[in-house]
């Protein structure tokens, strides 16, 4: 008897590894017949999306030598001028859906990017120097066509478009 009943588990293992392997190749069946993909979003072509250059400045002896931060993004007039130094400087490392661009400054080197502006509007532009006084680490720039800074020690100056 313990023979037959040996048999029949034999049995019973060798259907379900046949069930195991027909299951298989049914699901690469219906993966091999799936639809082919959508094809991607035509790209928007209605003239929102553009690039802004930016041309940064830092002077050798900016942020007293150390590198800084910079940060662009989308602004208002009344959020800008309510912007304090520990709020934006929270935007590099968890930035939200205003910030356009960080861009981290060596001292004495000069820095020409494109960053991509999705809609037209005002831009702040953020610098986060060691030693911030006042209002001079930041500007803004009401719907520029480019930017051109100035990178001193503790202060920027912003030309082109304001």
């Amino acid at each position: 008897m313990g023979g037959l009943r040996r048999e029949e588990l034999r049995l019973k293992r060798g259907r379900t590894t046949a069930g195991c392997w027909v299951a298989a190749l049914c699901v690469a069946a219906t993966m091999a017949c799936k639809p082919e993909p959508e094809p991607p979003e035509p790209p928007d072509v209605s003239g929102s999306a553009r690039d802004l250059p930016l041309t940064i400045r830092p002077t050798s002896d900016s942020n007293g030598g150390r590198p800084l931060y910079i940060l662009v993004r989308t602004t208002t007039p009344k959020s800008f001028i309510e912007d304090d130094y520990s709020t934006v400087a929270r935007l590099v490392f968890a930035p939200d859906e205003t910030v356009i661009a960080t861009i981290v400054v060596f001292p004495g080197r000069k820095y020409e990017v494109k960053v991509k502006l999705k809609t037209p509007g005002p831009i702040g532009v953020y610098c986060l120097f060691t030693g911030a006084r006042g209002e001079s680490w930041k500007a803004m720039f009401a719907d520029p066509s480019k930017i051109d800074l100035a990178v001193g020690v503790a202060a920027i100056e912003p030309t082109g478009d304001r």
